[in-house]
C-alpha cells in the first residue's frame, strides 16, 4: 500500500458524472502562512492511498501535532473506509477549519491506516513582517 498527505490550503469537489467526483488540491504546500501567532489556522489535508489489493475496506484516522509541544491540534477518530474493489486508489480529504495555532514551527499530519502511521512534516510561519 502507498500512502501520501499532501497539505493545502483547500480542495474543491466537483461532481463529473453520476457517482463519480473530481477532486482537486488548491495550493498544495509545505508552509502555511499566518499574520499573527497564536491564531485560529484553516487548512486541508488530502489523503492518497494506492495499491491495495484484497483490501475492500480499512479503518483511517487523522491527526496533527505541535512538533514542539507534541500537542494534539487537531484528531480525526478512526473511521471505518469503503473501497471499491473495481479501484486500485483512493483519496480522502479533510477540511480543518479554526485549528488553535499556539505557536510557529514544524507540525506532523498523521494517517492511521489499519493501526500504520504515515505522516508529512510542515511548517506554520508568522508573515507579519511590520514586528
Amino acid at each position: 500500500m502507498e500512502v501520501q498527505i499532501v497539505i493545502s490550503e483547500g480542495f474543491e469537489s466537483q461532481l463529473v458524472n453520476e457517482g463519480q467526483t473530481l477532486n482537486k488540491v488548491v495550493s498544495p504546500t509545505l508552509v502555511l502562512g499566518a499574520r499573527v501567532i497564536p491564531t485560529a489556522l484553516s487548512f486541508s489535508l488530502s489523503v492518497f492511498v494506492a495499491n491495495f489489493e484484497d483490501i475492500t475496506s480499512f479503518e483511517l484516522g487523522l491527526k496533527v501535532i505541535n512538533l514542539k509541544t507534541d500537542d494534539v491540534v487537531f484528531e480525526l477518530p478512526n473511521t471505518d473506509v469503503q473501497l471499491d474493489p473495481k479501484m486500485n486508489s483512493v483519496n480522502m480529504n479533510a477540511d480543518l477549519r479554526n485549528v488553535f495555532i499556539a505557536n510557529a514551527g514544524a507540525f506532523k499530519a498523521v494517517a492511521t491506516i489499519d493501526g500504520m502511521e504515515y505522516s508529512q512534516k510542515f511548517f506554520v510561519v508568522e508573515t507579519d513582517v511590520s514586528k
